[in-house]
């Protein structure tokens, strides 16, 4: 700047020195060039003057960014304040309201840091710093863990500020919130809100999924199946990872109605689908999509052992083999689909399926045990204790099969630290059946984790 006055750009090279010291927030540095830029007649006659001028009516509002740089937010939010109070009419005012309440928040005042940043947004409503200040507080709220305000400010915020570039983000954690409290309706109007302000082909799918799973959580399993047969016609091209977890959301909704023909129908479609797939796309899948397919196929094999228990040993000897045959085809049919439930590796779906198993040959040889001796056997005096005694000894090696598949629950449970409803069922069965198994009653796993069998797509990965 010295040697080259004459420079076109000498002017804006002026503008430039105090523009980076008023970035760097080095006041002293500001105040040096701005008094002898302001000494300079030949720069006071440029438009430089103005921002002189404008410079050091702020030294002020400048002189707070010492207590920042000192590592002091108390002195920093107070001296903003201050300044606010005294200069409620400078044009700084507002931003040094808003960068006392983001101080009051760093020196761990909450409440001040909320009664500033509402001050802010009341009164000076019309300025552009309003939203920032009214996203700050749905921010403090988030950040001490009071997630239902939090959800409250971040609504009123995309209400208020639709178009603001912070709405976005605010619905997303306004939906994460709403759907964490269990308040699933509000949860369910908020992902509607998003997709309707923000619609990109390349996350609907993804959105709408978190909708089918809330609904899916809930009792009116109807509500669930409606909001398939929406997204089933809505994104007919979507990832197969949403695909198959909406077909399967599907299943659960017409199980819980009792309607096991339908819900046959979508088990079968979410196994074809994935099926479908090649072997690239399969092991690209994530876990909660491959949960999808293992637990299709483990309510397939729900819905054959249901049937199973409806054949009766009892009547003629002719009735009762072809019962025994009936039962033990659908024994053949539900043990193929449970070990394809455990081709799929996971751990919570495996030990349901060996558990299930476990119960399956559990339930045919308390079947077999207690089978009625058929009127033949009756009429011959001392023969049906005889046949009751052999029909108890065909039960057993039926029975270790059934505990062999408990154990084998609750040792995936152990290496993998997954325990659920059906490790816990399988360690009650063991404690019941295998009276020689010291390691129930001696030495219980305290798990690490206590896991559901399927996973809900979490919405919050939207927000990073």
């Amino acid at each position: 700047m010295d040697k080259h006055v004459e420079h076109p750009y000498w002017v804006d090279s002026a503008r430039l020195v105090l523009s980076s010291y008023n970035l760097a927030h080095d006041v002293d540095r500001l105040k040096e060039w701005a008094e002898t830029f302001r000494a300079n007649k030949t720069l006071m006659a440029t438009d430089l003057s103005e921002d002189v001028e404008r410079i050091r009516n702020e030294f002020n509002f400048l002189e707070c960014f010492k207590w920042e740089k000192k590592g002091d937010p108390l002195g920093a939010a107070e001296c903003f304040l201050a300044y606010a109070e005294e200069f409620s009419r400078a044009e700084k005012a507002p931003a040094a309201i808003y960068n006392a309440g983001l101080n009051f928040f760093k020196a761990k005042r909450v409440q001040k840091a909320l009664q500033t940043q509402t001050m802010l947004f009341e009164e000076y409503s019309e300025h552009e710093l309003a939203a920032k200040a009214l996203y700050s507080i749905a921010e403090i709220f988030r950040e001490t863990t009071v997630y239902d305000q939090a959800a409250e400010v971040y609504e009123a915020f995309v209400m208020t500020y639709g178009e603001h570039a912070l709405a976005r983000k605010a619905l997303q954690y306004a939906s994460i919130f709403r759907k964490t409290l269990g308040q699933h309706d509000r949860a369910v109007s908020n992902l509607r809100s998003y997709l309707e302000r923000f619609p990109d082909p390349e996350t609907d799918a993804r959105v709408h999924l978190d909708i089918v799973l809330i609904r899916d959580g809930q009792p009116q399993s109807a509500k669930c199946i409606k909001e398939v047969r929406r997204h089933l016609k809505r994104y007919r091209k979507e990832k197969p990872e949403y695909r198959l977890q909406v077909l399967a959301a599907d299943g659960r909704s017409w199980k819980r109605m009792n309607k096991n023909k339908k819900a046959r129908t979508s088990f079968r479609k979410t196994v074809s689908t994935y099926d479908a797939l090649s072997p690239e796309e399969r092991s690209a899948l994530p876990l909660s999509a491959r949960s999808a397919v293992a637990e299709s196929h483990f309510f397939l094999g729900e819905i054959l052992l249901v049937k199973a228990r409806w054949y009766a040993l009892k009547g003629s000897e002719k009735a009762m083999q072809k019962a025994i045959k009936q039962k033990l085809e659908l024994m053949a049919e539900t043990r193929k689909l449970y070990k394809s439930v455990i081709s799929y590796g996971h751990p919570g779906w495996t030990i349901a399926a060996y558990n299930q198993l476990g119960k399956a040959y559990q339930e045919l040889a308390d079947t077999v045990e207690n089978a009625e001796a058929p009127k033949r056997i009756k009429a011959i005096p001392g023969a049906e204790d005889e046949y009751l005694a052999f029909m108890a000894e065909k039960a057993e090696p039926i029975r270790a099969k059934a505990v062999d598949n408990y154990r084998t629950a609750l040792r995936v449970a152990r290496e993998t630290r997954w325990f659920n409803e059906y490790s816990e069922a399988a360690e009650e069965a063991i404690a019941q059946l295998d009276f020689k198994d010291r390691s129930i009653k001696e030495f219980r796993v305290k798990p690490k984790r206590s896991a559901p069998n399927s996973a809900m797509l979490n919405f919050k990965t939207e927000v990073r």
